[in-house]
């Protein structure tokens, strides 16, 4: 019936609105997603000296605080940006706390140690220089890029440019000692590195500059020249000419070098396996004769996912050689060719970022299928999660594993591009939003702006149990405008500029109400027995929308 009265609006009122998408087509949060967003919030949500969750004895390698608590931040981005761009508040929340517990102590206290230099990133070591506390005064982009990033990310998803107060980004060490920063100032300190540094490049560790970690400053100049209409982002240009001259990618195997060596002037890679004697005589021949290798698909997922937010055309054209290098095909079991990482619990997870970033859907659903075969997740109350598995089988999880996924799942074609170089501008703070929803009580399966229809598209439904009443908010509504408030395709109220709400008790129900808390916001209140689709619709709505709104 609902098929047929749209057909027939069709014809007595013409076609949908110019670049208007069915309803059913608009984003909506799958169920894995959702896993990882409640997961993520009860982690984000914890007193930030609670550590649960997140242990690791090894804050100098890849299961470190830092690389969980910015992978999971870009996750949440992807989401807010992509998914439900219009309810924001819990993501704001969210993304908030996980830059203070970005800035506890536990974070970034190893790189005390760490800036002392390690033999590894060095074949010609020859000791331990005096090393320094503060984490983002030089090198360290490891820690610095992400804080940066984060920031960026945060201002310019929701206008709140908290990180630029002064002394906003703090580094405690104890009650005497503190390293005093704000975004502003971050900004500017890593320009100057990349733009100053004579290979062009930012080290992570004592002169080793890793491309994976070098996309992080450069996302995050891209986004605070957008709010504060400065020019860093140019810097790219200094790091552009390392990647190519080094370079970066072996022009003849397609594969992502292990890192530029700044005083040795060269890459660890296979085509040059060199790590100092007496290590030299051993890994020589491994590399020659295939027992080992430098390749690897996590290096290769992680700069190219990221780097193609902002040189896509590059990322684009080694692609392929690196998916046939990397990618075992479904028909012959799935997931990455044994052997060819270091860290093999992320190759699967920064692979199908990169994947679903290029537009190979395909190759990312295969790998997100064959995480969820070998790694064995479990549901918790409600969130996804994956066990630790330690030992090095054919499928070894850590920390990280689950996080790098979630950004997979998160992620869409062109999405991190379309997140950095796309950011969102005054039309998309001047519509409706929803608003304190009882998360997790009540979950939000979609929440979209329908800029053609201008109208506000929100799905809800129960959390774990039964909610019986609930409330939510629609906020940032115009005054002067007068709206229609739908549930499941009936009026339950109506408003008017400078009038109290209208409901309809007939299809509102008695124990449901509708009332006006400013000029720009009202307060829904209503029994929530199951899934439940609500749009707030601006008037005047005309008979072709309303058709094609409820097929």
């Amino acid at each position: 019936m609902r098929t047929l009265v749209f057909l027939i609006s069709l014809v007595l009122f013409g076609a949908l609105p110019a670049g208007a998408e069915p309803a059913n087509e608009l984003p909506r949060l799958g169920n894995a997603e959702l896993g990882h967003l409640r997961h993520f919030v009860a982690l984000a949500g914890q007193p930030l000296d609670d550590w649960r969750g997140w242990e690791t004895d090894d804050q100098a390698g890849m299961e470190a605080y830092r690389y969980q608590i910015a992978f999971i931040s870009y996750a949440l981005a992807l989401q807010q940006y992509h998914t439900l761009p219009a309810w924001r508040d819990l993501y704001a929340e969210t993304l908030q706390r996980l830059m203070l517990r970005m800035l506890e102590k536990p974070v970034w206290e190893f790189w005390e140690e760490v800036s002392r230099s390690q033999p590894e990133h060095d074949p010609d070591w020859s000791g331990p220089q005096k090393g320094w506390r503060d984490p983002v005064r030089d090198k360290n982009i490891m820690y610095s890029g992400h804080v940066a990033h984060m920031a960026a990310l945060y201002e310019m998803l929701y206008r709140d440019l908290r990180w630029d107060s002064p002394g906003a980004l703090t580094f405690r060490w104890d009650e005497d000692e503190a390293f005093v920063y704000d975004l502003p100032k971050l900004i500017d300190l890593l320009h100057k590195q990349m733009t100053t540094n004579a290979w062009g490049g930012i080290e992570c560790e004592i002169n080793a500059v890793f491309p994976e970690c070098n996309q992080h400053p450069i996302l995050a100049f891209q986004l605070f020249d957008h709010m504060h209409g400065t020019r860093s982002f140019e810097a790219r240009h200094s790091f552009l000419e390392l990647f190519e001259q080094a370079p970066m990618v072996d022009p003849e195997t397609h594969e992502v070098v292990a890192f530029y060596r700044v005083k040795q002037e060269d890459v660890l890679a296979n085509r040059n396996p060199r790590v100092g004697m007496p290590r030299d005589l051993l890994l020589w021949p491994m590399v020659k004769l295939g027992l080992f290798s430098f390749d690897s698909p996590s290096a290769c997922g992680w700069t190219g996912a990221f780097m193609h937010a902002w040189d896509p055309e590059r990322v684009e054209l080694h692609y392929p050689a690196q998916k046939t290098h990397h990618v075992v095909p479904a028909d012959e079991g799935g997931g990455v060719r044994p052997g060819h990482d270091l860290t093999p619990e992320l190759s699967v997870g920064y692979f199908a970022t990169l994947a679903v970033e290029v537009g190979d859907e395909e190759t990312a659903r295969g790998l997100l299928a064959w995480a969820d075969d070998h790694y064995e997740p479990f549901w918790e109350e409600g969130a996804l999660r994956y066990p630790l598995r330690r030992e090095m089988d054919e499928a070894p999880t850590h920390r990280l594993t689950g996080k790098l996924l979630a950004m997979a799942r998160s992620n869409r074609p062109d999405g991190l591009r379309r997140l950095h170089g796309e950011p969102w501008d005054d039309d998309d703070f001047a519509h409706p939003l929803l608003a304190e929803v009882e998360f997790p009580k009540v979950v939000v399966r979609q929440a979209f702006w329908d800029a053609p229809r201008k109208t506000l598209r929100i799905s809800l439904e129960p959390g774990n149990d039964p909610v019986g009443r609930t409330s939510f908010r629609l906020v940032s509504l115009d005054p002067q405008q007068g709206y229609s408030l739908v549930r499941d395709g009936e009026v339950v109220a109506t408003l008017e500029p400078d009038q109290p709400v209208a409901t309809h008790q007939d299809t509102l129900g008695s124990s449901g109400e509708v009332r006006r808390l400013a000029n720009d916001a009202i307060e829904v209140s209503i029994p929530l027995q199951g899934p439940t689709h609500f749009e707030l619709r601006a008037s005047p709505w005309t008979a072709t929308q309303t058709a094609s709104a409820t097929d």
